[in-house]
């Protein structure tokens, strides 16, 4: 028996569940009493040809196949495992989202760094899980918590063993890899063979491919019928490869450094039609009604989204390509929320090879967008990010009119770019409102510890801060 993970998609997710799954067996007269978490339910084995699936409850006691009654199949009795471990009473249950599907995640057996985990948990009520996790929060029942983790690509050490401790899970190294990320129309036929639509472009992402401590970035070879090319990525990791297939029906990548490590591409999928650039796109409309479409890599997009949030202007819509997913994560008056961010069915009005995302969600978006005292985060991974300060009043002066040196302006506008942050013409100008959106930034991993001395320094200078970034202590 196996205990599994349910978690709904879209905005029903908060009604996650669990369920046992049992092994098939031959039709036969019998029944079978199974203990499902203090709850008896019987089953007829007339019907258990398949896999059969229970709903259990959230429960530390061992799930039990109690007895058997009629003619049982004999292999069954002798085969089955008649005890299912429960739920710990103290730390997480462990289910590994990368291994399941549309019949729930299966428990982990270790943890993977670079992977996201659902964590499920009594006590202790409120963990203190550490900054470097990424954390989404689903909602409790029955006193059990569940939250979506992900795990850093190189957790500290401290890291590791709070992992370890709270889940008693090994921490095991990511899995190096390289992924097709555009075309989205792609299908893995066999091992390491990914049939893709024939474009004139392919972005390719090498993630945790390991390099020397002194290069740029991993080595990727493509080879055809008649080539063999070699590129470097600029980034360690995830290092992204643009590649023009100029006609070939098959090509082979593979780490210069690991031949092992591979994937070949055959373009063979033929769609009746295909897009050239990709992006995501942002539509805002000016006073004077003309609408103003900005891809979301482009950094002008910043600059109009805080500027149409100064002067009260809505989003009309989101864009993006079918099969594209972000997330929206908001920091605001009501909390810290994360909606996802996927194509639905209707078309974009200037576009109509691009998709909005569904109307709850693109209504959604366009309220915190336009709320100044929300922080704004979209991601789309290659599709670019786009962070939206909030101008709430977390700062004070203590009744002094505070300045800041000319050079720690600059440092902190310098910070606020690096991090791609909208920030409205005022804050340039306006030092309270800079340093309210440098308190409420939430910069990634690398990026705390220069947030940290910017807080400091900014500290020595008079202000107060109220409250900092999530996560980001000063």
């Amino acid at each position: 028996m196996e205990l599994r993970l349910l978690i709904p998609t879209g905005s029903d997710r908060d009604g996650w569940s669990i369920e046992l799954a049992l092994p098939p067996c031959r039709k036969c007269p019998a029944t079978l009493s199974l203990d499902v978490g203090g709850r008896i339910q019987t089953l007829n084995m007339r019907g258990m040809q398949n896999s059969r699936r229970v709903s259990a409850e959230l429960s530390v006691a061992p799930y039990r196949i109690i007895s058997f009654s009629g003619k049982p199949d004999p292999s069954f009795v002798a085969g089955v495992e008649r005890v299912c471990p429960g739920l710990p009473a103290l730390g997480a249950a462990a289910f590994a989202l990368g291994s399941g599907g549309l019949r729930g995640f299966p428990r982990a057996i270790e943890l993977r760094c670079s992977e996201t985990f659902a964590m499920l948990w009594k006590k202790p009520v409120d963990p203190d899980f550490p900054d470097e996790l990424v954390l989404s929060r689903l909602r409790s029942r029955h006193g059990w918590s569940l939250a979506l983790m992900t795990i850093p690509d190189e957790p500290s050490p401290e890291c590791t063993a709070w992992l370890h401790s709270f889940t008693g899970l090994p921490i095991a190294p990511p899995v190096p890899s390289i992924i097709p990320i555009w075309p989205f129309l792609t299908r893995n036929s066999s091992i390491n063979v990914v049939e893709c639509v024939r474009s004139g472009m392919v972005l390719l992402s090498a993630k945790m491919v390991p390099v020397g401590p002194l290069d740029q970035g991993p080595t990727m070879q493509v080879q055809g019928a008649s080539v063999k090319l070699t590129a470097v990525g600029v980034e360690r990791s995830p290092a992204l490869f643009a590649l023009k297939p100029d006609g070939a029906d098959f090509v082979k990548v593979a780490d210069a450094n690991n031949p092992d490590l591979k994937e070949f591409l055959s373009f063979s999928i033929r769609p009746a039609r295909s897009q050239e650039h990709p992006s995501v796109e942002l539509a805002f409309v000016t006073p004077e009604g003309v609408c103003r479409v900005v891809s979301l890599h482009q950094r002008r997009c910043a600059e109009i989204a805080a500027e149409a949030r100064t002067q009260g202007l809505l989003l009309e819509y989101l864009s993006m390509p079918p099969g594209a997913s972000g997330k929206l994560l908001v920091n605001g008056p009501s909390g810290r929320s994360v909606t996802t961010l996927s194509s639905g069915g209707d078309a974009s009005p200037h576009n109509r090879y691009m998709r909005l995302p569904p109307p709850d969600v693109l209504a959604k978006l366009t309220s915190v967008l336009a709320d100044p005292v929300c922080y704004v985060e979209i991601e789309f991974g290659g599709f670019g990010r786009l962070h939206l300060a909030s101008s709430s009043k977390c700062v004070t002066t203590g009744g002094v009119q505070r300045k800041l040196p000319p050079a720690l302006r600059s440092r902190l506008l310098s910070f606020m770019l690096q991090l791609r942050l909208a920030v409205p013409n005022a804050m340039h100008v306006d030092d309270v409102a800079l340093v309210g959106a440098l308190a409420v930034t939430r910069p990634e991993p690398p990026l705390i510890p220069h947030y940290r001395s910017l807080v400091k320094e900014v500290l020595a200078c008079g202000f107060e801060l109220k409250h900092f970034g999530e996560g980001t202590p000063p």
